[in-house]
């Protein structure tokens, strides 16, 4: 047989195997997702989470996932997290809901930081003057 036949005959075992495998690593990746989801609604947050990953284990990009386990780390209070998830699920997806849900979480962190700010200067001008 020459080259270009074994060529041939090799890639087009290639495309034949992937279209073969391709729909049932879909089909995982979506009832994966969704089943996260349910999880997720039913308050089981590290559940959701645990399938979130695994989806991520077979689609790194998965705007879904990524934006998913943000929500559930600005759930557990892992802001730092979140950020890092919200950001990697706009450059994956950009969908508008990945954007309103990065932008809420933006302005959270901003009142969190607003409400802060003015305790800690009161607590320093109080610790500085003393007591009355």
């Amino acid at each position: 047989m020459n080259l270009a036949l074994k060529i041939v005959r090799r890639t087009l075992v290639a495309v034949w195997l992937t279209a073969l495998l391709a729909p049932a690593h879909s089909d995982e990746l979506e009832d994966t997702l969704q089943f996260g989801n349910l999880a997720a609604k039913r308050g089981l947050w590290s559940e959701a989470a645990f399938r979130w990953k695994r989806v991520l284990q077979l689609d790194p990009n998965n705007g879904r996932a990524l934006n998913n386990l943000a929500v559930a780390y600005e759930r557990e209070g892992k802001f730092e997290e979140a950020r890092r998830y919200y950001e990697a699920a706009l450059k994956a997806s950009g969908a508008p809901e990945v954007r309103d849900n990065f932008e809420k979480f933006r302005q959270f962190i901003q009142q969190r930081v607003a409400k802060s700010t003015p305790q800690t200067q009161t607590q320093t001008q109080t610790q500085t003057q003393g007591p009355p």
